[in-house]
């Protein structure tokens, strides 16, 4: 009879142990998720400063080939600058956002008016000329969250050329 009550005990104690720890990182899934949507409001009022400072420094991201590169929240902040001059009414539009302990996984679309020239340097010295059209382009993110909140890794598949094709 003690063996049956110590074997009753350790099974509920296992699932109590179990059940905790799916609880808390559903509760870190649902924290990133919320932390990555309120970025996103803000961003979309004109706070850019939500954007960057959502990343660790450094952190790592792909660079649009399959490895992971070192990056700085100031690089992000060039080139997103780059494309705020270009297109001020620039917009993010989480489509679909599911979060899974530390990762978050967006489908995102990107709008803006492409009213002022896009330059940016690695791209070369010569700036696209606007042309007054609305821009729309799409990626898919994959986010690493820390225990802190923030961002440190940064999986992102796009296909920039149908962003530049309608420039």
């Amino acid at each position: 009879m003690k063996q049956i009550s110590r074997i009753v005990f350790v099974s509920f104690l296992l699932l109590v142990i179990g059940a905790w720890s799916v609880s808390a990182q559903e509760d870190n899934a649902q924290r990133n998720k919320q932390i990555y949507l309120e970025m996103v409001a803000q961003y979309n009022t004109g706070n850019r400063e939500a954007f960057y400072t959502l990343l660790t420094d450094p952190f790592m991201m792909n660079q649009g080939d399959p490895k992971l590169a070192s990056m700085s929240p100031n690089d992000v902040q060039a080139y997103d600058s780059a494309l705020a001059a270009a297109m001020p009414d620039i917009q993010m539009t989480p489509a679909v956002v599911i979060a899974q302990g530390d990762w978050v996984a967006v489908h995102l679309t990107w709008t803006g008016t492409f009213t002022e020239p896009f330059g940016f340097a690695p791209f070369g010295p010569d700036a696209f000329p606007a042309n007054n059209q609305a821009i729309t382009w799409t990626e898919m993110n994959f986010l690493h969250f820390t225990a802190e909140g923030l961002v440190d890794v940064a999986w992102l598949v796009s296909e920039p050329a149908l962003m530049f094709g309608q420039m």
